[in-house]
């Protein structure tokens, strides 16, 4: 899984929770592991729009 990087550090943490790879300028989320659709989206700068993204993904 992949996701664009806003805030390094925060990136890095919720990176580093969900044991995903923060990839700088990617717009897509990605879970190979389990196979999952791409969901292409901007995210832009809010992290907490990254958090609720990961959390609807992971759920």
């Amino acid at each position: 899984m992949t996701f664009i990087k806003s805030d390094v550090e925060e990136c890095e943490e919720i990176g580093n929770h969900f044991n995903i790879e923060v990839v700088p300028q990617v717009k897509v989320f990605r879970r190979t592991a389990t196979e999952l659709h791409e969901i292409k989206t901007y995210i832009g700068h809010d992290s907490i729009k990254v958090k609720e993204l990961l959390q609807t993904i992971t759920e």
